[in-house]
């Protein structure tokens, strides 16, 4: 099966490249399929003489300065059990926009909160920005990882960074 993308690829097509995924970074995917597809329609190529390929790593640059930028902005929001707290919610889930975008939901649905009033976590998580929402998942992606490399959560947070309070 020919992996390189086209510049005639449809939804269904970028689906399809999911097809030999583990579980949960293919649910991901396809989650995800529909930004794909409208981040390569949006940005024509052409212009450019860029391949879609490049197209999309040129996005990866620029993806990499937002998380970079915004990182900052997380400094001192989450407590050590507060972060602890949010890689148990996500545990080692690569978190598609949706999730990111409701994750203050996903984490009230995890701790069994039926009522929201008083969970602090809660508030600082739906207090964030869209920006800060797909930092902080980065970043629980990456401390998932380092746990497997055996880094602790606190080891990691200081190796990128981040200050919590």
């Amino acid at each position: 099966m020919n992996q390189n993308i086209e510049k005639n690829d449809n939804l269904e097509s970028i689906i399809h490249r999911a097809s030999g995924l583990d579980v949960k970074p293919r649910e991901a995917w396809v989650a995800s399929a529909s930004q794909m597809l409208n981040y390569l329609n949006n940005h024509p190529q052409e212009s450019y003489s860029f391949s879609i390929e490049q197209t999309a790593l040129f996005a990866t640059a620029r993806l990499d300065w937002i998380l970079e930028n915004t990182k900052a902005s997380l400094n001192n929001i989450f407590s050590y059990d507060d972060f602890l707290t949010l890689m148990n919610c996500f545990q080692s889930d690569l978190l598609d926009p949706y999730q990111i975008h409701y994750m203050s939901g996903h984490l009230s649905d995890d701790l069994g909160l039926d009522e929201l009033d008083g969970n602090t976590l809660h508030a600082k998580v739906h207090s964030l920005s869209p920006a800060q929402k797909a930092c902080l998942a980065d970043i629980l992606e990456r401390a998932w990882r380092a746990a497997r490399l055996g880094i602790n959560p606190q080891e990691f947070a200081t190796k990128i960074n981040l200050a919590l309070e």
